[in-house]
């Protein structure tokens, strides 16, 4: 008999086990994403109700005493019929008497506790209403029934959702499903927790085994464990968050930094308030990927990998003041977290800190896949001040691998000028036709010129290499060199009627630039390049590299070039700002007496790129960091102010002023590709960096400078 018994149970329980182990396989293992516009998620839905229906047939949960028949609709029955139908509709409720408290939107994991307690309210009502509706059912069918409802009463709030936003561009942010999925997972579970703890109250009640004595015990238990997790979460969130600056938390601050902090972000500017106590908490805010305490855990908490990278961008705004946090940064290099060990490089960068544990800690990762580019900016920011930065890559360099060495050379490249001393270990790569890292060793030949003519006979033998590109990158270098690469001539002559347009506007180039006489041969090939794809331009195309090119070599050819005079004034008219200062300053150069309408131009586009405050930005849908026309603005603006700097030497101190203040979007706009045109900038910054009077600014301009002047492909 007691065999039986167990039998009995054991098969009751490996049913229940069975049928939750399906309910978990469609709901988590096959994430529950639904979207009206997606006909395979309504399947997912029709299949999920299936699953319900399924249990409420076939009974898996078979426990607990056996139903009271009742054959009656009761008063009761029917009113709280009405009661869980009004539940169950409640987000349509909500929706049409305009209750839009009920629906939280972005950023959800901060409105977590909104959305929390509004399935708390609804599980609830539904668990108490679902026995009262049917009482003859068994334990497992109100169960299997309730958990339906729960199924339909989210599928009516992911409805709702849908008809507040008007179209599928809300469930794109890869968030917003992920939010969904959470709720619907507490739904479920909590819902399933508070519908057998009431019903096992409701039978103990009955059976006479809960008197008030004992209920009068649970409820003070109850009420001192909530004071005692109460007390404990009210320490651990002053703890976390850390002190107040400005009527918030640093964990506020933190948490609701721009994803691109400038000077003016109320995050920077309430930390750097609080100065250098505020590292320790940035700290642990990039280790941990928390910043603030949240009540509900990880329901309520924001994606840690987001806290990281804004933990990490603020802390490369205290720069130098960053110092005392450089020995745990060094830490994190070895972090087994990669988004870890690419802040953490970043940072070191910016603190400016470089001594024999920083720099080799660096040169390791550059052997990191992972980090290799971020390794270089902070090698090639750090070397700008280092010389023997330059002598350690210089080192890595000549094992001529593709990890550390070759990125070695990719930062001597963008060191440029500065390292010098590293020439002859690049002229050793570039003379070897197998050499891994041959390109970018040209590349910094290049940028070192004109002292780099030392390795005018291996640039001329990398004119023969069957790897266009590095023809090209050869090219440039040559012209660069100038006058005393007066050797490559005739190779070059040569390869104008071979190369394709996109190299041809850098023979033309290298040509004039080393034999002024060279003009014969230039400017028809500069012209051409220009007059074919202006029009293109013209009508908003992307007329390319080429195109920009020629036009610049037009306006060093200068007056010369006149002939083009009548295509490029239609062409001031233009809507692409970049094409707008292209033509101007090209035109500013060629016609004399279309210096002032050039030079307005250049102003309005100097005005044009003052960006509306970053208030202004988080107020519009379309904000303006990710409008590409945003970005065209702001690169032209600065490259104007380049240009006026060049051509109103009297207005440095005005222009200087207007260089810091869009310097300050510098990091919005970076991880953008940039036009060659930023080049200008390079004399400007240069004296900012040598003005005393603005030496706050010396770390973000010599990181502006280091970006510009070592940018890798088209733009160097």
């Amino acid at each position: 008999m007691q065999v039986h018994l167990a039998a009995k149970r054991l098969s009751r329980l490996s049913k229940a086990i069975v049928y939750l182990g399906v309910g978990v396989l469609l709901t988590t293992v096959l994430p529950f994403y639904f979207s009206p516009w997606y006909f395979l998620s309504w399947i997912h839905f029709v299949v999920l109700l299936a699953w319900t229906s399924a249990g409420i047939i076939w009974d898996p949960f078979q426990f607990g005493p056996l139903p009271r028949v009742e054959t009656t609709v009761s008063l009761h029955r029917r009113f709280a019929l009405v009661l869980l139908a009004l539940v169950v509709l409640a987000p349509f409720i909500f929706w049409a008497t305009k209750l839009y408290w009920a629906f939280p939107w972005l950023p959800w994991r901060s409105l977590a506790y909104r959305w929390v307690a509004r399935e708390l309210v609804v599980v609830t009502a539904m668990a108490v209403l679902v026995p009262i509706v049917w009482p003859a059912l068994t334990f497992g069918r109100q169960l299997s029934l309730f958990i339906c409802l729960c199924l339909i009463s989210h599928l009516f709030l992911l409805l709702t959702y849908a008809g507040i936003s008007g179209g599928p561009a809300y469930l794109q942010d890869g968030v917003t499903q992920e939010c969904f999925l959470s709720q619907l997972q507490f739904k479920t579970i909590t819902g399933i927790l508070i519908f057998i703890v009431f019903r096992l109250g409701y039978w103990k009640f009955r059976a006479g085994r809960f008197p008030i004595r004992t209920l009068a015990w649970a409820a003070g238990t109850t009420v001192c464990m909530a004071v005692a997790c109460a007390g404990f979460g009210i320490h651990r969130k002053h703890k976390q968050d850390g002190p107040v600056v400005q009527g918030k938390s640093v964990g506020y601050w933190i948490t609701e930094a721009h994803s691109f902090p400038d000077a003016a972000d109320p995050s920077v500017v309430s930390l750097h308030q609080l100065g250098t106590n505020a590292l320790p908490y940035l700290m642990r805010a990039l280790k941990e990927g928390r910043a603030e305490f949240h009540w509900f855990g990880f329901l309520s908490e924001p994606n840690r990998s987001d806290i990281r990278e804004r933990a990490g961008q603020l802390l490369k705004t205290f720069r130098g003041q960053a110092a005392s946090v450089v020995p745990e940064l060094l830490e994190c290099l070895t972090s087994k977290d990669n988004e870890m060990r690419k802040l953490a490089a970043g940072i070191l960068g910016t603190a400016g800190v470089s001594n024999p544990q920083v720099r080799k800690a660096l040169l390791n990762v550059l052997n990191d896949p992972e980090c290799q580019y971020e390794a270089t900016l902070a090698l090639t920011s750090l070397g700008r001040n280092d010389p023997e930065i330059i002598r350690g890559l210089a080192e890595a360099a000549k094992v001529d691998t593709e990890g550390a060495s070759y990125w070695a050379t990719v930062v001597l490249a963008k060191l440029g000028p500065r390292a010098k001393a590293a020439l002859p270990v690049l002229i050793e790569l570039a003379n070897h036709p197998q050499s891994k890292s041959r390109r970018e060793a040209i590349q910094a030949i290049a940028l070192m010129a004109p002292e780099s003519h030392v390795a005018l006979s291996v640039l001329l033998k990398a004119l023969d290499s069957d790897d266009s590109w590095l023809r090209k990158c050869t090219v440039i270098a040559l012209g660069r060199i100038g006058p005393e690469a007066e050797a490559s001539v005739p190779r070059l002559r040569e390869m104008l009627n071979k190369e394709d347009d996109y190299t041809k506007a850098d023979i033309a180039r290298a040509l004039w630039r080393i034999d002024s006489t060279q003009i014969v041969l230039a400017m028809p090939v500069a012209k051409s390049l220009a007059m074919s794809q202006l029009k293109i331009a013209c009508r908003g195309g992307n007329a390319g590299y080429s195109f920009a090119s020629a036009l610049d070599l037009l306006g060093e050819i200068g007056t010369n070039a006149r002939s083009i005079y009548p295509e490029l004034r239609e062409a001031l008219s233009a809507s692409d700002p970049l094409l707008r200062f292209r033509v101007a300053w090209a035109l500013y150069r060629i016609v004399p007496e279309e210096k002032q309408a050039a030079t307005q131009i250049l102003e309005d586009l100097a005005t044009l790129a003052k960006l509306p405050p970053r208030g202004v930005l988080d107020s519009q849908v379309h904000a303006r960091e990710r409008d590409t026309r945003g970005q065209v603005e702001y690169f032209a603006g600065l490259a104007a102010v380049g240009v006026l700097w060049e051509l109103q030497p009297e207005r440095k101190p005005e222009l200087q002023g207007l260089i810091v203040s869009l310097m300050k979007e510098w990091d919005q706009w970076a991880s953008y590709e940039f036009p060659p045109e930023e080049q200008v900038l390079i004399p400007p910054l240069n004296e900012i960096l040598k003005d005393s009077s603005v030496a706050e600014w010396h770390p973000l301009t010599d990181s502006v400078l280091a970006t510009i002047c070592g940018s890798a492909g088209e733009r160097w």
